[in-house]
């Protein structure tokens, strides 16, 4: 859910925006899903999204859950996960997570997104896009999550540049699937990742991301890697088993608005090259939908998750915007 940097953060933590957050609850009272992750101020420390005042942004994180604790219900709010989504690349300086940080009563999940990192160019600097961190930066959020003993999600993720992308500079493998899921598998495995969320699409053909550098990332534009997805993902022959919680097909529909009702439009709120909706309008992102961009969300089965085990056959909704 977008907050709309630290002023949106400030105009939460006034309670200007109540009237939207009711909006929000009133949804979440009435939906049927089993669960809903809902992601507060996604990639709150990108430099690029206006989240200057950590203290704000962490302060308004608090406001939204302490609000929807006191207006849904036990059974309602026991199916809402909170979720902390750092997008693990370079932060302001001088800025820590913690510093970012609502605290362990208020998070129930950490994310990352997972783009650039894992090529090794990335790690070398010889990429060209020093923004986009490296391995190191996922790493210290995954570690920080362990120490909190937070489950964890990859809450997004693309092959920057493309499906087709190959590094010069990776001297491991000219596979191209192990050159950027083969590492998303293996990460995965290293932080033992409870949930991975893939966005499947042709990025170039919308306006709001033509030439930004992420490419065409559908898996059907690769034979090869339909073909290793089937094996790997679909039919789980490594070392993962996977949940579908929703299916190719559906996340290739042209979907729009008008599909929803009884929600308020709000407004648009444009920064730069990219268009964010703001809270009374980011309520839209929780009903599942995949508008412009596609997504597919995967849930690891795993032995055990605080004291208990995942269900394997549980739908799930997932926020995104």
């Amino acid at each position: 859910m977008w907050l709309n940097g630290t002023y949106g953060c400030s105009q939460i933590n006034q309670g200007k925006m109540d009237t939207n957050l009711k909006v929000l609850s009133d949804y979440l009272q009435t939906n049927q899903f089993s669960a809903i992750f809902l992601r507060l101020g996604y990639e709150f420390d990108n430099p690029f999204f206006g989240y200057h005042d950590p203290q704000v942004y962490a302060s308004a994180f608090q406001y939204i859950v302490q609000y929807l604790r006191h207006s849904l219900t036990h059974t309602s709010l026991s199916k809402t996960k909170f979720v902390w989504h750092s997008w693990a690349a370079p932060r302001m300086e001088g800025v820590s997570l913690q510093d970012f940080y609502p605290g362990d009563s208020f998070v129930d999940w950490v994310g990352i997104s997972v783009f650039q990192q894992l090529y090794p160019s990335s790690s070398n600097g010889d990429n060209g896009y020093v923004w986009g961190g490296n391995y190191a930066d996922i790493e210290e959020v995954l570690d920080f999550a362990k120490m909190h003993t937070k489950p964890t999600m990859i809450a997004e993720s693309t092959p920057f540049g493309g499906i087709d992308k190959m590094d010069n500079s990776d001297s491991v493998s000219t596979d191209p699937w192990q050159h950027w899921f083969g590492r998303v598998l293996s990460l995965i495995e290293t932080f033992d990742i409870d949930m991975w969320c893939y966005i499947n699409c042709n990025w170039d053909v919308q306006p709001m991301w033509h030439n930004v550098g992420f490419g065409d990332t559908l898996l059907s534009s690769n034979e090869y890697i339909m073909e290793k997805w089937q094996a790997y993902i679909i039919n789980s022959e490594g070392k993962q088993k996977f949940l579908m919680a929703d299916m190719l097909q559906n996340c290739s529909e042209s979907n729009s608005f008008d599909t929803i009702s009884n929600l308020d439009t709000g407004m648009l709120v444009s920064e730069g090259t990219r268009s964010f909706y703001s809270i009374d309008l980011s309520i839209l992102s929780i009903v599942g939908i995949c508008f412009g961009t596609a997504i597919l969300l995967l849930l690891l089965r795993r032995k055990t998750m605080q004291g208990g085990t995942v269900s394997e056959k549980r739908p799930i909704l997932f926020s995104n915007d």
